[in-house]
């Protein structure tokens, strides 16, 4: 049900606007979102605000709350799970060579992830009472997450300095490459299945679905690609373009299958 501030609030709009109800509206996304698309009054925000109240409807389950939560909210829970993601990951299964990996090199690689996944976000948690961004910007974003994971795959081994980074060659790599593409996957999708439990469809203006499947995707990646640097000590390209790279493939499956299910319980009748 919708929350009885924004009841009041719309009922005494359409009968008498007044000035005093811009706090409100300031302080709730889901109104401004109501009337930017009152104002407007065409067709597309006509659906999107369909599309608003079927949400707001849901707000009992545990998306609908999610989705509800304040977008400086929801970027520091993301931002939270991301700290505790990256701090398990050093606490109880840092990569073995750690100490002898070129520290310039691993703050390049953590960096670039970072940038990437900081882009995503922003673009996920873009408000829903604002204009969506442009799809090629999705497309780029998700497209530098692939770029970033290509590239430390395909440039010179860091070093040959300690014996866990030489394995997963000869008989062996076929075993080692399937645990890292199983690692990432799941680390990725981790993430992911969090950051769509935020998302809140774009009420307005209404990104296409592939547009959000390409931005999960994108998160996932950029998440598996910064939790396998984090965790595997092999550096021979042959192990990284499988093991690593390849994580692209059941990530975007994954993302998809994501995508249906959400979408087949929104539309489920509650």
């Amino acid at each position: 049900m919708l929350n009885p501030n924004c009841q009041n609030f719309r009922a005494r709009l359409q009968s008498e606007p007044d000035t005093d109800l811009e706090s409100h509206v300031d302080n709730c996304e889901a109104c401004q979102t109501w009337l930017d698309a009152s104002l407007l009054g065409s067709s597309a925000e006509s659906e999107g605000l369909q599309r608003l109240e079927a949400t707001l409807s849901q707000q009992g389950a545990l998306r609908g709350r999610l989705m509800s939560v304040p977008t400086a909210l929801r970027a520091r829970v993301l931002a939270l799970v991301m700290l505790v993601l990256v701090t398990a990951q050093l606490m109880f299964a840092a990569r073995a060579d750690l100490g002898v990996y070129p520290m310039g090199r691993l703050a390049l690689e953590l960096g670039a992830h970072g940038l990437v996944l900081l882009l995503l976000v922003t673009i996920l948690l873009r408000p829903a009472f604002r204009p969506d961004w442009p799809l090629t910007l999705t497309l780029r974003a998700a497209g530098l997450a692939v770029l970033v994971i290509l590239g430390i795959a395909l440039t010179n081994p860091a070093h040959a300095l300690h014996a866990a980074s030489l394995a997963g060659r000869g008989p062996d790599f076929g075993s080692h490459a399937a645990a890292c593409l199983a690692y990432g996957t799941i680390s990725g999708m981790s993430f992911v299945v969090l950051a769509a439990l935020l998302d809140r469809g774009a009420p307005v203006g209404g990104t296409p679905r592939w547009g959000l499947h390409l931005l999960l995707t994108g998160l996932g990646i950029a998440t598996s690609s910064l939790v396998l640097v984090l965790h595997c000590p092999i550096v021979h390209m042959d192990h990284l373009l499988v093991g690593h790279v390849l994580t692209v493939g059941p990530i975007a499956l994954a993302c998809g299958v994501l995508l249906r299910v959400l979408s087949a319980s929104r539309a489920a009748p509650r």
